[in-house]
């Protein structure tokens, strides 16, 4: 008989994957025990979950009454600006020591997140939009996924861990990218270590699990003229752990801007970094595996 099945494909470099790989979290923090399975490329890095998929279109997320699964500190609200507010704001340095001056930002699936109005506020000549699954926050400022804007700073915190088609999702996110724009994408990034030990992977809804190279070849398929480049925000030192990047995503023009900040910056900017937090989940791990 014939094997009927789907053939799997890496999403990132087109390889063949034999079967889908299962596995249990053995983390610490609140996803251990978590089972998932997994299609883990041998040649380019990238882990691809499509299984582990969660809604995020419904009131139970983003409904007003609701609180934002993210951490407070990674979420700005009108007082208190969050990761995207601080990304954004190094987009735009990193324009301007590149020669650019940036006029449009769009905050890619910002949910709750109300960085967008802070970024309003600290620069009144720049157009700020957000663009979502749907207009959760009922803006005037939301465009639609599907929308023709460009935008010369593209911010999508948290978010590419969620596509469920990684070529298509790219292309989407990217498309919104000007001919002389950045996107900053803030996600963990594989390192090639044992997968059962990285919690990342294993909570629901993230289904994509990026290596460098996945990543580059993925910027890639969109158009060849971008590049990619990581680096760790500060609160990586802390509760966000030593896989946490910002992923820059540019075109040649914006190179020397990006050698000028981090000449300049030792690493990227931030919510401040929360040690008791990771303490905390460590601990919580420890006491999980004593009492099996």
């Amino acid at each position: 008989m014939s094997d009927d099945r789907p053939q799997l494909v890496c999403s990132a470099c087109s390889t063949v994957i034999d079967d889908y790989l299962t596995l249990k979290c053995e983390a610490p923090g609140g996803y251990f025990g978590n089972e998932v399975a997994f299609l883990c490329c041998q040649t380019c890095g990238f882990i691809f979950a499509p299984k582990n998929i969660h809604e995020y279109d419904s009131d139970l997320d983003f409904g007003k009454s609701s609180r934002p699964r993210a951490s407070n500190r990674r979420v700005g609200t009108e007082t208190r600006p969050g990761r995207e507010y601080h990304m954004a704001v190094m987009a735009k340095e990193i324009l301007e020591m590149a020669g650019s001056l940036p006029r449009s930002i769009l905050i890619y699936g910002p949910g709750l997140s109300l960085d967008h109005v802070q970024l309003t506020r600290r620069f009144p000549d720049i157009r700020v939009h957000i663009c979502d699954l749907k207009n959760f926050q009922n803006n005037t400022n939301f465009v639609p996924l599907d929308g023709p804007e460009k935008f010369d700073i593209v911010i999508a915190c948290e978010v590419a861990e969620h596509f469920t088609d990684p070529r298509a999702d790219f292309a989407s996110l990217l498309s919104k990218v000007s001919d002389i724009g950045i996107a900053v994408l803030s996600t963990d990034i594989s390192d090639g270590g044992e997968l059962s030990f990285q919690e990342y992977p294993f909570i629901p809804g993230h289904t994509a699990y990026y290596s460098g190279h996945a990543l580059a070849l993925l910027a890639g398929h969109v158009d060849s003229g971008f590049q990619v480049d990581f680096r760790p925000p500060r609160a990586a030192l802390a509760q966000l752990g030593p896989r946490k990047r910002y992923v820059l995503i540019y075109r040649d023009d914006t190179w020397p801007g990006i050698a000028d900040y981090f000449s300049r910056n030792l690493i990227a900017p931030s919510e401040s970094p929360y040690f008791r937090l990771g303490l905390m989940r460590r601990w919580n791990w420890l006491k999980r595996v004593l009492l099996r």
